[in-house]
C-alpha cells in the first residue's frame, strides 16, 4: 500500500467528519473512492482499519497535503473533486464542509477562482 494511499484517505475522512457527524453513506463513499484509485473492489486491510479508525482530532491538513505532495493544479482540483464527493455523499452541505473544502485548497495553494465552480 502506498503512503500516498493513506494520504488521500485521511483527507477524505476529514471530509467525511468536517461537520462533526460521520454518516455511513459518506463512509462508504470514502471506501469506495479509495478503491477507485487504487482499482480493486476492496480496500487492503490496513487502510481499512485507517479508515474505520479514524481519529479526525489527530489530522493537521496542512501536514498532510504538504506530505501529499500534488503538482498539477489538476491533481489538486481532482482531489477537491474528491472531498466534494464525500460531502454530497449525505445529501447535505454546511458551512463546516465549506469551511474544509477551503482549508484543503489553501493548503494546496489554490486561488478561489480555481475551485468556486
Amino acid at each position: 500500500m502506498s503512503g500516498r494511499h493513506e494520504l488521500i484517505a485521511d483527507l477524505l475522512m476529514g471530509a467525511a467528519m468536517a461537520d462533526k457527524e460521520l454518516d455511513g453513506r459518506e463512509l462508504e463513499t470514502v471506501k469506495r473512492l479509495l478503491c477507485d484509485a487504487m482499482k480493486s473492489s476492496s480496500l487492503p486491510l490496513l487502510l481499512q482499519q485507517r479508515v474505520e479508525n479514524f481519529d479526525v482530532k489527530q489530522l493537521d491538513v496542512f501536514a498532510t497535503v504538504e506530505k501529499l505532495n500534488l503538482q498539477s493544479d489538476a491533481d489538486k482540483r481532482h482531489l477537491l473533486e474528491l472531498i466534494v464527493a464525500v460531502h454530497e455523499s449525505d445529501e447535505l452541505w454546511d458551512l463546516d464542509e465549506d469551511a474544509y473544502l477551503r482549508k484543503v485548497a489553501n493548503a494546496m495553494r489554490l486561488d478561489e477562482s480555481q475551485y468556486s465552480d
